[in-house]
């Protein structure tokens, strides 16, 4: 095991990578979903122009309140001035719509490095890799069904900035060649 370590570690330095280069995204963005949480939960009192803004704007958003789980909502949909089918098929379009968004993110990452489902199933890292390519995207869905609309649209929103940065990527290594990524490094 220690021998198979020390080989990763030197294709990391082979390459110039890091194994805690997908890390640091997380670390730098779970402060801010820290701070999001309680402002989300009580948005009255962090931002007060809110209870004053017109029922226009929350119309035009079909999302009656930011603080409201989609579950919520299901359960409540009688009780909003908009019709109870928009708030239901909101309800359900944005857990969905996280879930797309996060297993197009795998994908994408996954694209430019090569990664095929393979059907060894002796490999134990293949069969870890397909689960957790399975549960993120279910467990987004989880999450922007049970937390409020306020987070999941940040988690919506957050995974199609990091898809377009991926494409971005994806199309600039495209461009250049493993040797000289390995004499660069």
């Amino acid at each position: 095991m220690m021998k198979q370590q020390e080989e990763i570690q030197q294709v990391y330095d082979k390459y110039g990578t890091s194994m805690m280069g997908g890390c640091l995204p997380m670390l730098i963005q779970m402060p801010l979903l820290f701070a999001l949480y309680p402002v989300i939960y009580d948005i009255e009192r962090y931002v007060p122009a809110i209870s004053k803004a017109s029922s226009d704007v929350n119309t035009f958003l079909t999302i009656p309140d930011l603080t409201i789980a989609p579950i919520q909502m299901i359960k409540d949909s009688g009780s909003f001035e908009v019709p109870a089918a928009v708030i239901i098929i909101t309800a359900i379009a944005l857990p969905v719509i996280s879930g797309a968004t996060q297993f197009l993110n795998i994908k994408l990452s996954q694209a430019i490095s090569g990664v095929k489902n393979n059907s060894d199933k002796n490999d134990p890292m293949n069969s870890t890799m397909k689960t957790m390519n399975m549960t993120m995207p279910l467990m987004s869905v989880f999450f922007v069904a049970t937390l409020p609309t306020g987070i999941g649209l940040y988690w919506i929103f957050s995974a199609l900035v990091r898809s377009l940065q991926q494409v971005l990527i994806n199309k600039h290594l495209k461009q250049i060649s493993v040797e000289d990524l390995i004499e660069k490094n």
